[in-house]
């Protein structure tokens, strides 16, 4: 696995990139939570309500989370969320379009979805640092099937989303997207 500080670096930056995009709201939607504190921290400054989804539980009293693994439908009522974030998650899923439609269900009218994923580069630095055993081979391959800018920008098209920006960050290696329903 990489170095923790490396990895906690790189998920400042994400998060930074996650935070420069949000606009005040009443209820946000954390998919892949994980244990981000610099964003549990700043995200409460956006939002009245945070609701953390993954498939560990942080240990964080101030917010809520749900213990899930993000394959199906979603367990939240169509409209709950003024926004959904997702850092470094979409690239791990099976169904990214049965995903992107299931965040679209649960986003309120003019909703935002914020979230970063590796470009198709990041997968060669990836399957590299697997080779020389810096990360698993088997975090390597849970990278499933990368998609570039346009890829992504057709499939949030499709879903019904609209505004989509899409921007590189990390020297060219991960995407910042943002959009609207």
């Amino acid at each position: 696995m990489l170095d923790s500080s490396m990895d906690r670096l790189f998920q400042n930056i994400r998060t930074k990139k996650v935070l420069s995009k949000l606009e005040k709201g009443n209820t946000i939607l954390d998919i892949g939570c994980n244990e981000n504190e610099l964003y549990f921290n700043e995200i409460l400054k956006y939002f009245k309500n945070y609701i953390g989804l993954d498939i560990r539980i942080p240990n964080h009293n101030s917010m809520s989370f749900v213990r899930y693994f993000v394959k199906d439908k979603l367990p939240f009522k169509k409209g709950s969320f003024d926004a959904v974030s997702m850092m470094a998650v979409f690239e791990h899923l099976e169904s990214k379009e049965a995903a992107i439609k299931e965040i679209y269900r649960i986003l309120k009218k003019n909703g935002r979805l914020i979230m970063t994923v590796p470009s198709p580069k990041a997968g060669y630095v990836i399957r590299l640092l697997a080779f020389f055993k810096l990360i698993s081979k088997e975090l390597a391959d849970e990278h499933k099937n990368l998609m570039n800018k346009h890829q992504i920008r057709k499939l949030l098209v499709k879903t019904g989303f609209r505004n989509v920006e899409i921007s590189k960050f990390e020297f060219g290696l991960n995407y910042l997207i943002y959009t609207e329903k």
